[in-house]
């Protein structure tokens, strides 16, 4: 239920005109809290279920590298018409 309800609280304290000072020194104690409570649970289920540590790879997909390119190969769009540096058009 967190999961689905952490993202919408930031708005809801705008919206409640909530105290940042408030609203962060709460965020931050609700955060230091669910790390504090989840990763234990985490470590308990994975030693009583070693079996689902082969199974991380299906339920989390890896991250894709971003791969840099190299500036001879990166695509600069041209400035747009109009503006100072862009290309005259040759009609008018």
């Amino acid at each position: 239920m967190l999961l689905v309800v952490r993202p919408f609280i930031t708005v809801v304290a705008g919206v409640g005109r909530m105290d940042r000072r408030r609203f962060f020194t709460s965020s931050a104690i609700g955060a230091a809290l669910w790390v504090g409570i989840v990763t234990p649970h985490g470590h308990v289920l994975g030693q009583a279920f070693p079996v689902l540590q082969d199974k991380l790879d299906v339920a989390i997909p890896p991250r894709r590298r971003r791969v840099a390119r190299p500036r001879h190969l990166r695509v600069v769009a041209p400035p747009a018409r109009g503006l100072p540096g862009a290309p005259r058009d040759p009609t008018s």
